[in-house]
């Protein structure tokens, strides 16, 4: 069955959340993506992105959020969901062993005033020790993950089913000898979500982050179909990704995420 992937940006930011004018053609959320496959929901990360999603939502009763790794910018949008408070609700969340005690200790008083445990869906919780012992199957979609070279460790996300294939690869360093386990990882997928936190020349080694030049480069040698820019800089104004989008214009195969992008695969 080739059923059509729905892919849907609601969070392109990294870090920080920025809400100013110079930070509007982009948005200024952070990272959330979704991915519609028949009647499951696929989401990517919990950013503050995720309250448009949940603003967007109407019969679905069921989400599956895979969180890639446990910084408050990839976890924020679930303070004040509306989706959690509903008991006819189900959400399952994915991602590295520690993920259930780490969300509840965060999402609760003093910090918010109503708990996770009481929010009133129902929540599944499922980890692995290791992204080598990390695979779940979602309707027709399989997913597996890869470590992230990132401080405080991580998963990269592999999605396939349904004849496609997309990569997450938020939050993470191209570097030495991984390289090469992440082109294995990334093989012929139809789209590769890339960190695109940096400019060229203006990364910081050790940071966990990547540039443009490093998702055009890799994604080629891994023989991606598109490369989806994304996780930028919060200091990176609309006037600096304009320029280097523009620089990279003529390469079909390169995006630059928006907030409230809706495309196919």
């Amino acid at each position: 069955m080739n059923t059509t992937w729905e892919i849907s940006v609601w969070g392109v930011r990294g870090s920080f959340p920025m809400a100013d004018r110079r930070h509007m053609d982009y948005g200024g959320n952070t990272s959330c993506i979704s991915v519609r496959s028949g009647e499951d929901m696929i989401v990517l990360d919990a950013g503050s992105g995720l309250i448009r999603l949940w603003n967007s939502l109407k019969t679905e009763k069921e989400l599956h959020i895979f969180i890639s790794h446990l910084h408050m910018d990839h976890i924020c949008g679930l303070f004040g969901s509306p989706f959690l408070l509903d008991k006819d609700r189900i959400v399952h969340f994915y991602g590295p062993a520690g993920l259930r005690n780490a969300l509840k200790a965060a999402v609760r008083p003093p910090y918010w005033p109503v708990s996770l445990k009481e929010g009133g869906a129902a929540l599944r919780f499922h980890e692995a020790v290791s992204a080598d012992a990390f695979f779940h199957k979602v309707g027709d979609v399989c997913v597996s993950a890869m470590n992230a070279r990132h401080p405080g460790g991580g998963f990269l996300y592999r999605l396939d089913g349904a004849g496609k294939s997309l990569v997450y690869a938020l939050d993470y360093e191209a570097d030495g000898q991984e390289t090469d386990l992440f082109i294995d990882f990334a093989s012929g997928c139809d789209l590769l979500v890339w960190d695109a936190a940096y400019d060229a020349g203006a990364a910081h080694p050790g940071w966990g982050h990547s540039t443009l030049e490093d998702g055009i480069r890799i994604g080629r040698m891994a023989g991606v179909g598109r490369i989806l820019m994304s996780h930028y800089s919060w200091e990176y104004d609309d006037e600096r990704l304009h320029a280097m989008e523009e620089r990279v214009r003529e390469k079909k195969d390169v995006v630059f995420a928006r907030e409230g992008m809706v495309f196919e695969i």
